[in-house]
């Protein structure tokens, strides 16, 4: 069967023959942080900053992401950002994210 019309029309069409609604379309993102388990490699702790939609899927939120621990900066300006400290810094101070959005 061949129908010439827009997904969206034939959709709201038999939607409205079967007499139901159509539900709101709401989009949910949100920030994923999460604390990496230590390496043999490299103990320091490290931290994945990434965004995901309601199904855990990850999308592209952030073209750089900036993480400040106490006085010392580390910038990732790629995916995934990971980002990691000395142990000693990081465990004495308080993390703050700072980000560019898409």
């Amino acid at each position: 069967m061949k129908i010439n019309a827009l997904c969206d029309t034939v959709i709201e069409r038999l939607m409205k023959k079967l007499e139901l609604d159509i539900p709101a379309f709401k989009l949910v993102r949100r920030l994923h942080l999460q604390k990496l388990e230590e390496e043999k490699k490299s103990p320091d702790p490290k931290i994945l900053v990434k965004g995901v939609d309601s199904d855990g899927c990850p999308f592209s939120l952030f073209t750089q992401v900036d993480v400040k621990v106490g006085d010392k900066l580390q910038t990732s300006k790629r995916e995934p950002f990971i980002v990691s400290f000395l142990s000693k810094v990081f465990n004495k101070n308080i993390v703050s994210i700072q980000s560019n959005w898409n």
